[in-house]
């Protein structure tokens, strides 16, 4: 048995504004869901084998302006199968990850591009189980250096079982 999983990339936020007395920083990068299983190994290892990668927001305009203190709204997203059980068996046939990871990298563009450093919120399909029901979690990319902290609002929530 396995669920589709909706998620939205609902809005980025500039926690902390660009550079110098800039108000505001423009970001662009990408930003993907990726599920994945964890697999018992000969020798009692366990590893994560990748099942599934999906684009959730590319920048297809370019960068996005983003102002200090300020939410952008986005409203971008796709859906992944995950499945409902984890087995760690590698002889097990598997269609479906039972972990998702949800995030990417980040730039702040300037006169050349500054990256913001790659970021992930995981979750496990047991975090999810309601039709309907959302959960949100936040995902922060920064550069400390330069001063500047982005973070991307995730909804994720289940669509259906199949």
């Amino acid at each position: 048995m396995a669920k589709l999983v909706e998620v939205v990339l609902e809005e980025l936020y500039a926690e902390t504004g660009g550079f110098g007395s800039d108000d505001y920083v423009d970001v662009s990068g990408g930003l993907r869901g990726v599920t994945y299983n964890k697999v018992l190994m000969t020798g009692g290892a366990v590893t994560a084998v990748e099942m599934a990668r999906h684009d959730v927001f590319t920048f297809p305009e370019g960068p996005l302006r983003l102002f200090r203190g300020g939410a952008t709204p986005v409203d971008a997203g796709m859906r992944i199968a995950l499945s409902v059980g984890e087995n760690l068996d590698p002889s097990e046939p598997k269609y479906f990850g039972y972990f998702l990871d949800f995030g990417g990298e980040l730039f702040a563009e300037d006169i050349a591009p500054l990256s913001l450093g790659e970021s992930f919120g995981t979750i496990s399909s047991a975090d999810v189980t309601q039709p309907g029901l959302a959960r949100h979690q936040d995902v922060t990319f920064a550069h400390e250096g330069a001063g500047i902290a982005v973070q991307a609002r995730f909804r994720l929530a289940v669509v259906h079982y199949f």
